[in-house]
Protein backbone atom coordinates (compact mmCIF):
# COMPACT_ATOMS: atom_id res chain seq x y z
CA UNK A 1 0.00 0.00 0.00
CA UNK A 2 1.57 3.30 -1.10
CA UNK A 3 1.36 6.54 0.85
CA UNK A 4 -1.65 7.81 -1.08
CA UNK A 5 -3.60 4.60 -0.53
CA UNK A 6 -2.64 4.60 3.15
CA UNK A 7 -3.87 8.16 3.52
CA UNK A 8 -7.18 7.24 1.89
CA UNK A 9 -7.49 4.18 4.12
CA UNK A 10 -6.91 6.30 7.24
CA UNK A 11 -9.48 8.82 6.03
CA UNK A 12 -12.04 6.08 5.46
CA UNK A 13 -11.60 4.60 8.91
CA UNK A 14 -13.02 7.46 10.93
CA UNK A 15 -13.39 7.32 14.69
CA UNK A 16 -17.07 6.40 14.32
CA UNK A 17 -16.31 3.57 11.91
CA UNK A 18 -13.51 2.23 14.07
CA UNK A 19 -15.88 2.23 17.02
CA UNK A 20 -18.53 0.41 15.01
CA UNK A 21 -16.07 -2.24 13.85
CA UNK A 22 -14.79 -2.75 17.38
CA UNK A 23 -18.33 -3.30 18.68
CA UNK A 24 -18.96 -5.82 15.89
CA UNK A 25 -15.69 -7.66 16.63
CA UNK A 26 -16.57 -7.88 20.33
CA UNK A 27 -20.17 -9.01 19.77
CA UNK A 28 -20.96 -12.65 20.56
CA UNK A 29 -23.74 -13.82 18.25
CA UNK A 30 -26.24 -15.97 20.07
CA UNK A 31 -25.03 -14.77 23.48
CA UNK A 32 -24.97 -17.73 25.86
CA UNK A 33 -26.18 -19.94 23.00
CA UNK A 34 -23.30 -19.07 20.66
CA UNK A 35 -22.61 -22.71 19.81
CA UNK A 36 -26.24 -23.33 18.95
CA UNK A 37 -26.21 -20.24 16.75
CA UNK A 38 -23.16 -21.54 14.87
CA UNK A 39 -24.99 -24.84 14.37
CA UNK A 40 -27.94 -22.98 12.83
CA UNK A 41 -25.61 -21.11 10.50
CA UNK A 42 -23.89 -24.36 9.49
CA UNK A 43 -27.26 -25.99 8.84
CA UNK A 44 -28.43 -23.02 6.75
CA UNK A 45 -25.25 -23.13 4.65
CA UNK A 46 -24.83 -26.94 4.66
CA UNK A 47 -21.24 -26.55 5.86
CA UNK A 48 -19.05 -27.61 8.77
CA UNK A 49 -18.18 -25.58 11.89
CA UNK A 50 -15.17 -23.90 10.25
CA UNK A 51 -17.31 -22.81 7.29
CA UNK A 52 -19.98 -21.45 9.64
CA UNK A 53 -17.38 -19.43 11.58
CA UNK A 54 -15.97 -17.98 8.35
CA UNK A 55 -19.45 -17.04 7.14
CA UNK A 56 -20.24 -15.40 10.50
CA UNK A 57 -17.10 -13.29 10.21
CA UNK A 58 -18.20 -12.13 6.75
CA UNK A 59 -21.63 -11.34 8.15
CA UNK A 60 -19.95 -8.97 10.63
CA UNK A 61 -18.34 -7.20 7.71
CA UNK A 62 -21.61 -6.99 5.84
CA UNK A 63 -23.27 -5.39 8.87
CA UNK A 64 -20.39 -2.91 9.06
CA UNK A 65 -20.90 -1.98 5.40
CA UNK A 66 -24.66 -1.64 5.90
CA UNK A 67 -23.96 1.18 8.35
CA UNK A 68 -20.66 2.63 7.14
CA UNK A 69 -21.02 2.58 3.35
CA UNK A 70 -22.43 5.66 1.66
CA UNK A 71 -24.79 3.64 -0.54
CA UNK A 72 -27.39 0.84 -0.20
CA UNK A 73 -25.73 -2.56 0.22
CA UNK A 74 -26.66 -6.08 -0.86
CA UNK A 75 -25.31 -9.34 0.62
CA UNK A 76 -24.33 -12.41 -1.34
CA UNK A 77 -26.71 -15.37 -1.22
CA UNK A 78 -24.65 -17.16 1.48
CA UNK A 79 -24.24 -14.09 3.67
CA UNK A 80 -27.96 -13.44 3.33
CA UNK A 81 -28.64 -16.89 4.79
CA UNK A 82 -26.56 -15.96 7.84
CA UNK A 83 -28.61 -12.79 8.12
CA UNK A 84 -31.81 -14.85 8.01
CA UNK A 85 -30.47 -17.11 10.75
CA UNK A 86 -29.73 -14.08 12.92
CA UNK A 87 -33.17 -12.57 12.27
CA UNK A 88 -34.89 -15.67 13.64
CA UNK A 89 -33.53 -14.74 17.07
CA UNK A 90 -35.70 -11.63 17.22
CA UNK A 91 -34.91 -10.78 20.82
CA UNK A 92 -31.16 -10.79 20.23
CA UNK A 93 -31.40 -9.03 16.85
CA UNK A 94 -33.78 -6.22 17.76
CA UNK A 95 -33.11 -5.72 21.48
CA UNK A 96 -29.33 -6.15 21.58
CA UNK A 97 -27.63 -6.20 18.21
CA UNK A 98 -29.33 -3.26 16.41
CA UNK A 99 -29.57 -0.79 19.32
CA UNK A 100 -26.30 -1.63 21.10
CA UNK A 101 -23.92 -2.59 18.28
CA UNK A 102 -25.17 -0.96 15.09
CA UNK A 103 -26.99 1.78 17.03
CA UNK A 104 -29.65 1.88 14.35
CA UNK A 105 -32.22 -0.48 12.82
CA UNK A 106 -31.20 -2.76 9.97
CA UNK A 107 -34.38 -3.95 8.24
CA UNK A 108 -34.69 -6.91 5.91
CA UNK A 109 -37.49 -6.57 3.34
CA UNK A 110 -38.35 -9.21 0.70
CA UNK A 111 -37.71 -8.28 -2.90
CA UNK A 112 -40.75 -7.46 -5.03
CA UNK A 113 -39.18 -9.37 -7.93
CA UNK A 114 -38.96 -8.43 -11.55
CA UNK A 115 -36.17 -7.57 -13.97
CA UNK A 116 -35.70 -4.01 -12.77
CA UNK A 117 -35.49 -5.16 -9.16
CA UNK A 118 -32.92 -7.82 -10.04
CA UNK A 119 -30.86 -5.27 -11.95
CA UNK A 120 -30.97 -2.92 -8.98
CA UNK A 121 -29.78 -5.67 -6.64
CA UNK A 122 -26.93 -6.60 -8.95
CA UNK A 123 -25.79 -2.97 -9.12
CA UNK A 124 -25.94 -2.68 -5.33
CA UNK A 125 -24.00 -5.93 -5.02
CA UNK A 126 -21.27 -4.51 -7.27
CA UNK A 127 -21.11 -1.42 -5.05
CA UNK A 128 -21.05 -3.58 -1.92
CA UNK A 129 -18.11 -5.65 -3.15
CA UNK A 130 -16.27 -2.44 -4.11
CA UNK A 131 -16.83 -1.02 -0.62
CA UNK A 132 -15.71 -4.31 0.90
CA UNK A 133 -12.40 -3.98 -0.97
CA UNK A 134 -12.14 -0.38 0.18
CA UNK A 135 -12.43 -1.29 3.87
CA UNK A 136 -11.29 -4.93 4.13
CA UNK A 137 -9.32 -5.87 0.99
CA UNK A 138 -10.50 -8.64 -1.38
CA UNK A 139 -13.54 -10.68 -0.19
CA UNK A 140 -13.33 -14.49 -0.19
CA UNK A 141 -14.97 -15.66 -3.46
CA UNK A 142 -16.51 -18.70 -1.76
CA UNK A 143 -18.72 -16.38 0.30
CA UNK A 144 -18.72 -13.30 -1.93
CA UNK A 145 -18.88 -14.49 -5.57
CA UNK A 146 -17.57 -11.99 -8.14
CA UNK A 147 -20.41 -9.70 -9.27
CA UNK A 148 -21.76 -9.82 -12.80
CA UNK A 149 -20.32 -7.21 -15.18
CA UNK A 150 -22.23 -3.94 -15.26
CA UNK A 151 -24.57 -3.78 -18.27
CA UNK A 152 -23.95 -1.29 -21.02
CA UNK A 153 -25.84 1.96 -20.52
CA UNK A 154 -29.26 1.74 -22.12
CA UNK A 155 -30.24 4.20 -24.77
CA UNK A 156 -32.49 6.83 -23.21
CA UNK A 157 -36.15 6.44 -24.09
CA UNK A 158 -37.33 8.90 -26.68
CA UNK A 159 -39.24 11.75 -25.11
CA UNK A 160 -40.91 12.73 -28.37
CA UNK A 161 -42.57 11.02 -31.32
CA UNK A 162 -39.86 9.41 -33.50
CA UNK A 163 -39.36 11.37 -36.71
CA UNK A 164 -39.89 8.32 -38.93
CA UNK A 165 -43.01 7.02 -37.21
CA UNK A 166 -46.22 6.99 -39.21
CA UNK A 167 -48.55 9.59 -37.70
CA UNK A 168 -51.46 8.22 -35.73
CA UNK A 169 -54.90 9.69 -36.40
CA UNK A 170 -55.88 12.16 -33.74
CA UNK A 171 -59.49 12.88 -32.77
CA UNK A 172 -58.55 16.56 -32.43
CA UNK A 173 -56.84 17.11 -35.78
CA UNK A 174 -59.92 18.71 -37.39
CA UNK A 175 -61.59 21.87 -36.22
CA UNK A 176 -64.71 21.23 -34.09
CA UNK A 177 -67.74 21.35 -36.38
CA UNK A 178 -71.23 22.61 -35.77
CA UNK A 179 -72.93 19.45 -37.11
CA UNK A 180 -76.01 21.23 -38.44
CA UNK A 181 -75.32 20.18 -42.03
CA UNK A 182 -75.84 16.54 -41.07
CA UNK A 183 -79.07 17.40 -39.23
CA UNK A 184 -80.30 19.32 -42.28
CA UNK A 185 -79.59 16.41 -44.61
CA UNK A 186 -81.29 13.95 -42.24
CA UNK A 187 -84.29 16.28 -41.96
CA UNK A 188 -84.56 16.54 -45.73
CA UNK A 189 -84.41 12.75 -46.08
CA UNK A 190 -87.04 12.28 -43.39
CA UNK A 191 -89.34 14.86 -44.99
CA UNK A 192 -88.95 13.15 -48.36
CA UNK A 193 -89.86 9.73 -46.94
CA UNK A 194 -92.84 11.20 -45.07
CA UNK A 195 -94.20 13.05 -48.12
CA UNK A 196 -93.76 9.90 -50.20
CA UNK A 197 -95.73 7.97 -47.57
CA UNK A 198 -98.50 10.59 -47.54
CA UNK A 199 -98.73 10.38 -51.33
CA UNK A 200 -98.73 6.59 -51.32
CA UNK A 201 -101.05 6.00 -48.34
CA UNK A 202 -103.45 8.91 -48.95
CA UNK A 203 -103.26 10.07 -45.31
CA UNK A 204 -101.12 12.53 -43.39
CA UNK A 205 -101.31 10.51 -40.17
CA UNK A 206 -98.20 8.27 -40.07
CA UNK A 207 -99.92 5.92 -37.60
CA UNK A 208 -102.24 4.93 -40.43
CA UNK A 209 -99.36 4.06 -42.78
CA UNK A 210 -99.10 0.40 -43.73
CA UNK A 211 -96.33 -1.67 -42.15
CA UNK A 212 -93.64 -1.40 -44.85
CA UNK A 213 -94.09 2.33 -45.38
CA UNK A 214 -94.12 3.02 -41.64
CA UNK A 215 -90.96 0.95 -41.11
CA UNK A 216 -89.22 2.97 -43.83
CA UNK A 217 -90.35 6.19 -42.15
CA UNK A 218 -89.13 4.95 -38.76
CA UNK A 219 -85.74 3.91 -40.18
CA UNK A 220 -85.37 7.41 -41.68
CA UNK A 221 -86.42 9.02 -38.39
CA UNK A 222 -83.87 7.09 -36.29
CA UNK A 223 -80.69 8.85 -37.59
CA UNK A 224 -82.57 12.16 -37.61
CA UNK A 225 -83.47 11.74 -33.91
CA UNK A 226 -79.88 10.85 -33.06
CA UNK A 227 -78.44 13.81 -34.96
CA UNK A 228 -81.06 16.18 -33.58
CA UNK A 229 -80.10 15.11 -30.05
CA UNK A 230 -76.46 15.67 -30.92
CA UNK A 231 -77.25 19.17 -32.18
CA UNK A 232 -79.10 19.94 -28.94
CA UNK A 233 -76.15 18.78 -26.88
CA UNK A 234 -73.70 20.78 -28.96
CA UNK A 235 -75.80 23.90 -28.56
CA UNK A 236 -75.95 23.46 -24.79
CA UNK A 237 -72.16 22.96 -24.62
CA UNK A 238 -71.59 26.59 -25.48
CA UNK A 239 -70.48 28.58 -28.52
CA UNK A 240 -68.37 26.77 -31.08
CA UNK A 241 -65.28 28.96 -30.66
CA UNK A 242 -62.05 29.05 -28.64
CA UNK A 243 -61.53 31.31 -25.65
CA UNK A 244 -58.43 32.96 -24.20
CA UNK A 245 -57.72 30.35 -21.50
CA UNK A 246 -54.52 28.27 -21.66
CA UNK A 247 -53.80 24.77 -20.38
CA UNK A 248 -51.32 24.59 -17.50
CA UNK A 249 -49.73 21.28 -18.46
CA UNK A 250 -50.27 17.89 -20.10
CA UNK A 251 -52.08 16.57 -17.02
CA UNK A 252 -54.75 19.26 -17.32
CA UNK A 253 -55.08 18.59 -21.05
CA UNK A 254 -55.42 14.88 -20.32
CA UNK A 255 -58.23 15.50 -17.83
CA UNK A 256 -59.98 17.68 -20.39
CA UNK A 257 -59.71 14.98 -23.07
CA UNK A 258 -60.32 11.81 -21.06
CA UNK A 259 -61.02 12.56 -17.40
CA UNK A 260 -59.03 11.68 -14.30
CA UNK A 261 -57.78 8.31 -15.58
CA UNK A 262 -56.23 9.87 -18.68
CA UNK A 263 -54.68 12.53 -16.44
CA UNK A 264 -53.11 9.83 -14.27
CA UNK A 265 -51.59 8.13 -17.34
CA UNK A 266 -50.17 11.42 -18.63
CA UNK A 267 -48.61 12.21 -15.25
CA UNK A 268 -46.90 8.81 -14.96
CA UNK A 269 -45.55 9.06 -18.52
CA UNK A 270 -44.13 12.50 -17.79
CA UNK A 271 -42.42 11.15 -14.67
CA UNK A 272 -40.93 8.31 -16.72
CA UNK A 273 -39.64 10.82 -19.26
CA UNK A 274 -37.84 12.66 -16.48
CA UNK A 275 -36.28 9.38 -15.25
CA UNK A 276 -38.01 9.88 -11.89
CA UNK A 277 -40.25 6.83 -12.30
CA UNK A 278 -39.55 3.30 -13.50
CA UNK A 279 -41.73 0.22 -14.06
CA UNK A 280 -40.98 -3.24 -12.71
CA UNK A 281 -42.88 -6.39 -13.62
CA UNK A 282 -42.36 -10.08 -14.25
CA UNK A 283 -42.39 -11.42 -17.79
CA UNK A 284 -43.34 -9.52 -20.92
CA UNK A 285 -45.64 -6.48 -20.78
CA UNK A 286 -48.44 -8.57 -22.29
CA UNK A 287 -48.06 -11.19 -19.56
CA UNK A 288 -47.76 -8.59 -16.82
CA UNK A 289 -50.93 -6.81 -18.01
CA UNK A 290 -52.95 -9.83 -16.88
CA UNK A 291 -51.89 -9.08 -13.28
CA UNK A 292 -52.03 -5.29 -12.90
CA UNK A 293 -51.71 -5.61 -9.13
CA UNK A 294 -48.20 -7.04 -9.65
CA UNK A 295 -46.85 -4.14 -11.74
CA UNK A 296 -44.63 -2.06 -9.48
CA UNK A 297 -43.47 1.53 -9.67
CA UNK A 298 -39.98 2.61 -8.66
CA UNK A 299 -39.30 6.23 -7.71
CA UNK A 300 -35.70 7.45 -7.96
CA UNK A 301 -35.47 9.44 -4.74
CA UNK A 302 -32.31 11.31 -5.73
CA UNK A 303 -33.80 12.46 -9.03
CA UNK A 304 -37.07 13.32 -7.36
CA UNK A 305 -35.29 15.59 -4.91
CA UNK A 306 -33.33 17.22 -7.72
CA UNK A 307 -36.28 17.79 -10.06
CA UNK A 308 -38.39 20.92 -10.01
CA UNK A 309 -41.78 19.36 -10.68
CA UNK A 310 -45.09 21.16 -11.25
CA UNK A 311 -47.71 20.45 -8.55
CA UNK A 312 -49.57 17.86 -10.64
CA UNK A 313 -46.41 15.79 -11.18
CA UNK A 314 -45.26 16.24 -7.59
CA UNK A 315 -48.61 14.80 -6.49
CA UNK A 316 -48.15 11.85 -8.85
CA UNK A 317 -44.60 11.18 -7.63
CA UNK A 318 -45.64 11.29 -3.97
CA UNK A 319 -48.55 8.92 -4.58
CA UNK A 320 -46.43 6.50 -6.64
CA UNK A 321 -43.79 6.48 -3.92
CA UNK A 322 -46.44 5.70 -1.31
CA UNK A 323 -48.57 3.17 -3.19
CA UNK A 324 -45.80 1.44 -5.25
CA UNK A 325 -48.31 -0.67 -7.22
CA UNK A 326 -49.43 0.72 -10.60
CA UNK A 327 -53.02 -0.34 -9.92
CA UNK A 328 -53.20 1.39 -6.54
CA UNK A 329 -51.36 4.45 -7.84
CA UNK A 330 -53.81 4.94 -10.69
CA UNK A 331 -56.77 4.62 -8.33
CA UNK A 332 -55.28 7.17 -5.93
CA UNK A 333 -54.40 9.56 -8.75
CA UNK A 334 -57.95 9.43 -10.13
CA UNK A 335 -59.16 10.70 -6.76
CA UNK A 336 -56.36 13.24 -6.42
CA UNK A 337 -57.02 14.75 -9.86
CA UNK A 338 -60.79 15.16 -9.50
CA UNK A 339 -60.38 18.84 -8.40
CA UNK A 340 -58.97 19.62 -11.86
CA UNK A 341 -62.58 19.74 -13.07
CA UNK A 342 -63.17 22.88 -11.04
CA UNK A 343 -60.18 24.59 -12.67
CA UNK A 344 -61.51 23.65 -16.09
CA UNK A 345 -64.94 25.10 -15.21
CA UNK A 346 -63.32 28.42 -14.35
CA UNK A 347 -61.63 28.38 -17.77
CA UNK A 348 -64.94 27.76 -19.52
CA UNK A 349 -63.89 24.30 -20.69
CA UNK A 350 -66.03 22.14 -18.39
CA UNK A 351 -69.70 22.01 -17.47
CA UNK A 352 -71.05 21.73 -13.97
CA UNK A 353 -72.57 18.40 -12.97
CA UNK A 354 -76.09 19.88 -13.14
CA UNK A 355 -75.48 21.37 -16.60
CA UNK A 356 -74.08 18.07 -17.87
CA UNK A 357 -77.08 16.15 -16.55
CA UNK A 358 -79.50 18.62 -18.16
CA UNK A 359 -77.61 18.34 -21.44
CA UNK A 360 -77.86 14.55 -21.41
CA UNK A 361 -81.57 14.54 -20.66
CA UNK A 362 -82.37 17.05 -23.40
CA UNK A 363 -80.10 15.23 -25.84
CA UNK A 364 -82.20 12.08 -25.31
CA UNK A 365 -85.56 13.78 -26.02
CA UNK A 366 -85.69 13.20 -29.82
CA UNK A 367 -84.85 9.50 -29.39
CA UNK A 368 -87.32 9.15 -26.51
CA UNK A 369 -90.05 10.82 -28.57
CA UNK A 370 -89.31 8.49 -31.49
CA UNK A 371 -89.52 5.45 -29.20
CA UNK A 372 -92.92 6.63 -27.88
CA UNK A 373 -94.03 7.18 -31.48
CA UNK A 374 -93.04 3.59 -32.28
CA UNK A 375 -94.89 2.28 -29.21
CA UNK A 376 -98.03 4.05 -30.39
CA UNK A 377 -97.75 2.34 -33.77
CA UNK A 378 -97.16 -1.02 -32.04
CA UNK A 379 -100.39 -0.51 -30.09
CA UNK A 380 -102.23 0.38 -33.30
CA UNK A 381 -100.82 -2.65 -35.08
CA UNK A 382 -101.78 -5.01 -32.26
CA UNK A 383 -105.31 -3.59 -32.20
CA UNK A 384 -105.58 -4.30 -35.93
CA UNK A 385 -104.03 -7.75 -35.72
CA UNK A 386 -100.96 -6.78 -37.74
CA UNK A 387 -97.41 -8.18 -37.21
CA UNK A 388 -95.19 -5.77 -35.25
CA UNK A 389 -92.01 -7.84 -34.70
CA UNK A 390 -89.67 -5.69 -36.81
CA UNK A 391 -91.00 -2.51 -35.23
CA UNK A 392 -90.51 -3.91 -31.73
CA UNK A 393 -86.85 -4.52 -32.57
CA UNK A 394 -86.43 -0.98 -33.92
CA UNK A 395 -88.12 0.56 -30.87
CA UNK A 396 -85.92 -1.51 -28.59
CA UNK A 397 -82.84 -0.32 -30.49
CA UNK A 398 -84.01 3.27 -30.15
CA UNK A 399 -84.55 2.91 -26.41
CA UNK A 400 -81.09 1.36 -26.04
CA UNK A 401 -79.40 4.22 -27.91
CA UNK A 402 -81.33 6.77 -25.85
CA UNK A 403 -80.27 5.10 -22.60
CA UNK A 404 -76.63 4.94 -23.71
CA UNK A 405 -76.73 8.64 -24.54
CA UNK A 406 -78.28 9.45 -21.17
CA UNK A 407 -75.59 7.55 -19.28
CA UNK A 408 -72.64 8.95 -21.24
CA UNK A 409 -71.12 11.93 -19.52
CA UNK A 410 -69.78 14.68 -21.77
CA UNK A 411 -69.04 17.67 -19.57
CA UNK A 412 -66.50 19.28 -21.92
CA UNK A 413 -67.66 22.53 -23.54
CA UNK A 414 -67.12 23.51 -27.16
CA UNK A 415 -64.37 25.88 -26.05
CA UNK A 416 -62.74 22.84 -24.42
CA UNK A 417 -62.86 21.04 -27.78
CA UNK A 418 -61.04 23.98 -29.32
CA UNK A 419 -58.40 23.88 -26.58
CA UNK A 420 -57.66 20.25 -27.47
CA UNK A 421 -57.57 21.04 -31.18
CA UNK A 422 -55.12 23.88 -30.56
CA UNK A 423 -52.95 21.61 -28.40
CA UNK A 424 -52.83 19.05 -31.22
CA UNK A 425 -51.45 21.73 -33.54
CA UNK A 426 -49.31 23.50 -30.94
CA UNK A 427 -45.52 23.51 -30.49
CA UNK A 428 -45.65 20.80 -27.77
CA UNK A 429 -47.77 18.39 -29.80
CA UNK A 430 -44.82 16.02 -30.37
CA UNK A 431 -44.19 15.57 -26.63
CA UNK A 432 -45.28 12.18 -25.36
CA UNK A 433 -47.12 13.64 -22.38
CA UNK A 434 -49.26 15.73 -24.72
CA UNK A 435 -49.81 12.77 -27.05
CA UNK A 436 -51.05 10.65 -24.15
CA UNK A 437 -53.27 13.54 -23.05
CA UNK A 438 -54.86 13.85 -26.49
CA UNK A 439 -54.97 10.21 -27.61
CA UNK A 440 -54.51 8.01 -24.55
CA UNK A 441 -51.64 5.57 -24.15
CA UNK A 442 -51.84 4.62 -27.84
CA UNK A 443 -49.92 7.86 -28.34
CA UNK A 444 -46.85 6.04 -26.97
CA UNK A 445 -46.72 3.80 -30.05
CA UNK A 446 -43.21 3.71 -31.47
CA UNK A 447 -41.64 5.51 -28.50
CA UNK A 448 -39.37 4.23 -25.76
CA UNK A 449 -42.39 3.96 -23.46
CA UNK A 450 -44.60 1.76 -25.66
CA UNK A 451 -44.52 -0.97 -22.99
CA UNK A 452 -46.65 1.25 -20.76
CA UNK A 453 -49.41 1.17 -23.38
CA UNK A 454 -49.28 -2.63 -23.43
CA UNK A 455 -49.45 -2.73 -19.63
CA UNK A 456 -52.47 -0.41 -19.60
CA UNK A 457 -54.34 -1.81 -22.61
CA UNK A 458 -53.35 -5.44 -23.22
CA UNK A 459 -54.12 -6.64 -26.77
CA UNK A 460 -56.24 -9.53 -25.44
CA UNK A 461 -57.34 -11.21 -22.26
CA UNK A 462 -55.68 -14.52 -23.14
CA UNK A 463 -52.32 -13.59 -21.62
CA UNK A 464 -51.65 -14.66 -18.09
CA UNK A 465 -48.90 -14.33 -15.57
CA UNK A 466 -48.43 -15.56 -12.07
CA UNK A 467 -46.60 -12.35 -11.28
CA UNK A 468 -43.52 -14.20 -10.06
CA UNK A 469 -40.01 -13.21 -10.96
CA UNK A 470 -37.35 -15.40 -12.42
CA UNK A 471 -34.94 -13.96 -9.89
CA UNK A 472 -35.23 -13.99 -6.17
CA UNK A 473 -33.82 -11.53 -3.73
CA UNK A 474 -34.37 -9.65 -0.59
CA UNK A 475 -33.79 -6.16 0.55
CA UNK A 476 -33.59 -4.18 3.67
CA UNK A 477 -34.93 -0.69 3.78
CA UNK A 478 -35.07 2.20 6.14
CA UNK A 479 -33.09 5.37 6.53
CA UNK A 480 -30.68 3.65 8.84
CA UNK A 481 -29.27 1.24 6.29
CA UNK A 482 -26.30 2.96 4.78
CA UNK A 483 -28.21 6.09 3.86
CA UNK A 484 -30.98 4.47 1.90
CA UNK A 485 -31.52 0.84 2.70
CA UNK A 486 -29.83 -2.39 1.77
CA UNK A 487 -30.70 -4.23 -1.39
CA UNK A 488 -31.54 -7.84 -2.00
CA UNK A 489 -29.32 -10.82 -2.65
CA UNK A 490 -26.51 -10.44 -5.15
CA UNK A 491 -23.96 -12.73 -6.61
CA UNK A 492 -24.64 -16.35 -7.45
Amino acid sequence: MNEREQAQHDADWTVERRGLWQRLRDYRFGGDQAEAFLDRVGHALSCDRAGAEAALEEYRRFCFLAVAADHPVTPSVRIDKVWHAHLTDTRDYWMRFCPQVLRRDLHHTPSLGGQAEDARHQEQYRQTVASYERFFDMPPPSLWPPPLPAPKPAQPARAQIPAGRAPLPSPWASEPRGGFVAVSLASAALALVYLTGVSTEGTSNPLDFHGGVFLLLYVAALPWAYLAGTAIKRTLRGPNRRNAAQAEDAVELAYLAGGSERAADAALVELMQRDVLGLDHAGTPKEAAARPDRIWLRIDGARLRGESLPPSLRTAADIAQREQSLQRTLAALRRAYDPIAERLRHKGWWLSRAADLRLRWLGCLPLAALALFGLDKIAVGLSRGRPVGFLVVLVGLTAFVALARLLREQPRTRAGDWALHDAQRGPRAAELGVQVALMGTIGLHGSGFADYHMLRTPPGASGSSDGSSSGGGCSSGGSSCGGGGCGGCGGS
